[in-house]
């Protein structure tokens, strides 16, 4: 319109400062950063009252894979589904989204139900001790692998017919006999509910964690746990606790290059401290960030959990 681009999804600003809101309209600069968008077909249902953009084999059959944004015509609550793009720069640790975004614009709130996908260098032993961890919990719920978000989810990030498998072979057998190597990441979480957080310029975790797998070890378990990830002018951050039970629990946090690790587990901490100076480094290609894993204190998760329990009180 007027020779302006227009746009059709969810946006994060270059500062962090806010997410808004695109239905056909302008960006609000160049540099904002897309989370989520859809292309193809406008359409009205006359029905949900919502304007509707997607492919148009998606908006006749909706449980297929492919990006989507609907509109309320009353509420203005948007809605969009897809792969997702938390906008988050870390380097050498790689985060691979998929899932749904609501923004209900009446009360400026943010929620994002997703699978997420983490991709970075560690202490593959160390790695080993947390899964054998959670997997000797007894008491710990399984994921609901016909949660609507994990299947379509799952669909998008390794296809419909190969997500249809998987999830069938979980239901007869009660696990994978082996993890796809379109799945082999680190950590593959299979529930997060996040929120974004403007104060914090943060997404922030909310209840239970699923964890699908750890490297090639089949899971699917929900712990407690809280994830934060901070955008930064200096740089981004992550935070990951995950929590079998309060004397049990996994810490990891990363920020400009450095991946630290701890756990009440000493054999966990015992194997990062140990790692050799080579070993902990990454090895990248000219030009690329470098990256290093080395152990964390106690204090440093007490004090990310404090940050959590003192804005949760806030809020109350």
């Amino acid at each position: 319109i007027n020779k302006n681009e227009l746009f059709a999804g969810l946006m994060l600003t270059k500062d962090s400062a806010h997410i808004y809101s695109a239905f056909l309209t302008k960006r609000k600069k160049y540099s904002d950063i897309s989370i989520l968008s859809a292309s193809g077909y406008l359409y009205y249902d006359k029905h949900s009252k919502k304007y509707k953009i997607s492919s148009k084999d998606k908006l006749d059959e909706f449980y297929l894979p492919g990006n989507y944004l609907d509109l309320h015509k009353y509420s203005c609550n948007l809605f969009g589904e897809g792969k997702i793009n938390l906008g988050a720069n870390l380097g050498q640790l790689k985060l691979t989204s998929a899932g749904n975004i609501t923004h209900n614009m009446k009360k400026n709130e943010i929620e994002l139900d997703l699978v997420l996908a983490m991709d970075f260098y560690f202490a593959e032993q160390a790695l080993e001790i947390m899964a054998a961890a959670i997997n000797n919990d007894i008491y710990s719920e399984p994921v609901d692998i016909d949660r609507e978000t994990y299947t379509k989810g799952l669909a998008e990030l390794i296809g419909a017919t190969q997500a249809d498998e998987m999830t069938s072979e979980i239901s007869l057998y009660g696990e994978l006999k082996k993890i796809p190597k379109e799945l082999e990441h680190t950590i593959l979480l299979t529930d997060v509910k996040l929120e974004w957080n403007t104060e914090t310029r943060s997404y922030r975790s909310v209840g239970q964690i699923g964890i699908g797998n750890i490297l090639k070890t089949h899971i699917f378990r929900l712990v407690d746990g809280h994830i934060e990830i901070v955008k930064k002018r200096s740089g981004d951050h992550f935070y990951m606790y995950l929590q079998i039970d309060p004397a049990n629990w996994f810490f990891f946090s990363y920020r400009n290059g450095l991946m630290i690790g701890a756990s009440s587990d000493k054999n966990f901490n015992t194997i990062i401290i140990e790692t050799g100076p080579d070993k902990s480094k990454l090895k990248v290609e000219r030009g690329e960030k470098p990256y290093r894993f080395y152990i964390a204190t106690e204090r440093q998760k007490d004090l990310f959990l404090k940050r959590f329990e003192v804005d949760e009180e806030e809020e109350e």
